[in-house]
């Protein structure tokens, strides 16, 4: 059973790497004007994501197949409207609508259905058969077909010979080979660093062949090659467009593409039952509608929040305007500033000064009602507006 110790595992690195990144991303908001040895919110949350990739997430590469933790890896996208909800981040407390629930229910169901339905095994993948299946036919189609759509890409959006071919930043095309092309760079890491993981099993358990096999060296490469472009490409997708579609891109490239590299390298359903391998598709699918609804459902909420802050901020100019033009109507009418105008030499007297000052103090007054006024406005219409409950999946990526 220490596949499914596995899945506990990765479940919660999910959770504390997910954490760790929202704390970050709040540090990065609010402790902007501090050096980085005196932010220790930062530190905190660099050390716990750090901390549970390490800790975590290795020994369940090394313990549980790779097709059965790539659904887990979208769970982050729940995890974050779930902390962000629970109140976890100092001043982040946001309201989850019924339908966050239902999508983090779907997802949920699907993991615990890929649990049931995947390959179970506790066996360690054997580095002679594994550096077998990885010159085969179908395998090599499979790594040159991927290995061509990322660099083929990068050498559309890179090299001047190609700018005529370039599509815009921001185009739907731009979204989708940038999101398809980080995943598949994003599903041979995994799968490099589950050969280096098994690898490490097997030498602690008193087998040194994984250091006698290529396959493990190629595997160390691979992934010093595959993490930075995969970061790369991931930036170039959260830059293209939308983050409903980006995200989405993205977490189902990922999720499918290492389901069929771990199946192609390890062979991992070769024993199981065709019935088995519609459910665990099945089981896959629900993930992903999940993860869709929710990721699109936190888009209108923020998209929403940013409209409110666009018109509460519009209101204030409109009012800060009115109060500047009063008070100079108010200003103009002292005698000290207008006196050489007028010819006159005399100094205005008390009684001249208090006037126009009670008048400006009211004047400010009235401005300070009228921007309370237009808050309170804008706040009732954001209440009553669907699907303004919070921004739900922002802290992260």
């Amino acid at each position: 059973m220490l596949w499914l110790v596995g899945i506990f595992m990765s479940i919660t690195a999910g959770f504390f790497t997910t954490y760790g990144m929202l704390v970050m991303k709040w540090s990065a908001d609010n402790e902007k004007g501090k050096p980085l040895h005196e932010r220790y919110r930062w530190m905190f949350g660099f050390g716990v994501n750090v901390g549970a990739e390490i800790g975590l997430t290795s020994i369940a590469m090394s313990l549980t197949p790779l097709s059965m933790l790539a659904p887990i890896a979208g769970l982050q996208i729940v995890f974050t409207a779930l902390i962000s909800a629970g109140g976890l981040i100092p001043d982040v407390h946001e309201k989850l609508e019924p339908l966050d629930w239902i999508s983090a229910a779907l997802t949920f169901t699907g993991i615990g259905l890929v649990s049931l339905s995947g390959p179970q095994t506790d066996d360690i993948p054997d580095h002679a058969r594994t550096q077998l299946a990885f010159v085969r036919p179908r395998f090599v189609a499979f790594f040159s077909c991927c290995v061509f759509a990322v660099f083929g890409w990068l050498a559309v959006c890179r090299l001047p010979q190609l700018a005529s071919c370039r599509p815009a930043e921001d185009s739907m095309i731009t979204s989708y080979m940038a999101g398809t092309t980080a995943g598949a760079c994003g599903a041979f890491s995994q799968l490099f660093f589950k050969v280096i993981m098994t690898g490490i099993r097997s030498l602690t358990a008193g087998d040194r062949l994984p250091l006698f096999k290529w396959i493990t060296w190629v595997s160390a490469i691979g992934l010093v090659v595959c993490a930075p472009l995969q970061m790369y490409l991931l930036n170039m997708t959260l830059a293209s467009g939308g983050a409903t579609l980006t995200v989405s891109i993205y977490t189902i490239a990922i999720i499918i593409l290492t389901i069929i590299a771990g199946a192609l390298l390890f062979e991992e359903f070769a024993e199981l039952r065709i019935s088995r391998v519609l459910v665990f598709s099945a089981a896959v699918l629900l993930v992903v509608i999940g993860l869709v609804i929710l990721t699109k459902r936190n888009q209108r909420a923020r998209d929403e929040a940013d409209r409110l802050k666009v018109e509460i901020q519009s209101r204030e100019g409109d009012y800060d305007e009115t109060t500047k033009s009063q008070n100079e109507d108010v200003i103009a009418g002292t005698p000290l500033l207008n006196s050489s105008a007028r010819g006159h030499r005399r100094l205005p007297s008390d009684a001249e000064l208090m006037l126009p000052m009670a008048q400006l103090r009211d004047a400010e007054r009235q401005s300070q009602r009228c921007r309370a006024a237009a808050k309170a406005t804008v706040a009732d219409g954001a209440a009553a507006a669907p699907g303004s409950g919070g921004d739900g999946g922002g802290g992260g990526g």
